[in-house]
């Protein structure tokens, strides 16, 4: 519902594609927060994801206490370096940015307008999560990973 909202709202100036035009700025996810209903159809989107998590019952002790298991360790490693070093490095993209621009040349022609920026990028990498199941039977979980620099 969210994604197929963004391009409807998108296409919504030429739906059955007759002028063949280009979409609108909400159907492109690097320009839809240019359009003043992108903040308007969150909300939306929001109000309705909140009225279901309200309509669902708390989770148990028992459902969050996942009894005898036990993560020992995390970490990350990067090929040829020592454990949890993560090596980044800035990197130059290039990226058509025409959907975002409706002046000049790009609104008549509808052709692309690229850029080129530098941003940090980063070595590949992998987790290494080792965990003990002391119980009796199997389970499955999902792992939420977050990182943030350490200081």
């Amino acid at each position: 519902m969210h994604i197929l909202g963004h391009s409807l709202i998108g296409f919504a100036h030429d739906p059955e594609n007759r002028h063949r035009e280009s979409s609108g700025v909400m159907a492109d996810p690097g320009t839809s927060m240019r359009d003043p209903v992108f903040y308007r159809w969150h909300k939306f989107v929001d109000d309705i994801f909140t009225r279901y998590k309200v309509s669902l019952q708390p989770y148990t002790q028992e459902q969050l206490s996942w009894q005898g298991i036990q993560v020992t360790s995390v970490g990350v490693q990067t090929p040829n370096e020592r454990p949890n070093i993560l090596v980044t490095h800035w990197t130059q993209s290039d990226a058509d940015v025409g959907r975002g621009f409706d002046f000049g040349r790009n609104a008549a022609t509808g052709g692309a307008i690229w850029v080129r920026f530098t941003h940090l990028n980063h070595r590949r990498f992998t987790y290494q999560i080792n965990v003990t199941n002391s119980g009796q039977q199997a389970v499955s979980g999902t792992v939420r990973i977050f990182m943030a620099p350490r200081n």
